[in-house]
């Protein structure tokens, strides 16, 4: 019988025992090679989403840093707040003058908010020239202080002198500090 000549090869291989263990070196070096690198990528893999998951945190608390020194700014440029007293004194200094009669004027209590409470006046008066009741509105709403009409009634109800009555309900914003 004739060898297959890849047989003999094989077997020149044996016999010749440098070659063999050259082979064997490199073949258990490979398989090695394999073994730590598929070991390795891996590590790699989790400590890329360990780190973009340190990143998303570290962007997440950049912002929260942001935006509470926007907070913090607009806070601190935010107008000084009244007491439901001084809001009632502040009110009827613009009403005196803007010609307006207060006949009533009530509070209410605060209502708080997370980030802010609201005290409310309630406002009745009389006023005989609408220009004064506008430029009445017009002082509280642009009052260097966090004022704003929330809500107007108005009527000429047994009114003989040509004057209107009105009720009002003012509001003051305080931010919480």
């Amino acid at each position: 019988m004739s060898q297959n000549p890849l047989d003999m090869g094989i077997q020149k291989i044996i016999e010749n025992k440098s070659v063999f263990l050259v082979i064997v070196v490199v073949l258990i070096s490979v398989i090695c090679g394999v073994i730590l690198f598929g070991d390795y990528s891996t590590k790699v893999v989790n400590y890329k989403e360990q780190n973009k998951s340190k990143l998303e945190k570290i962007d997440l608390i950049s912002a929260v840093n942001k935006s509470t020194e926007a907070l913090d700014g607009f806070a601190k440029n935010f107008p000084n707040s009244f007491s439901g007293d001084e809001l009632a004194n502040k009110v009827e200094e613009y009403a005196l003058r803007h010609h307006i009669n207060i006949v009533d004027m009530t509070s209410k209590d605060p209502q708080k908010f997370d980030m802010y409470a609201t005290i409310n006046i309630k406002t009745s008066f009389i006023v005989k020239d609408f220009k004064d009741l506008v430029a009445f509105f017009d002082e509280i709403e642009n009052s260097p202080y966090s004022l704003r009409v929330e809500s107007l009634a108005a009527g000429t109800k047994d009114a003989t002198d040509g004057s209107f009555s009105c009720e009002v309900n003012i509001v003051a914003i305080q931010i919480k500090r």
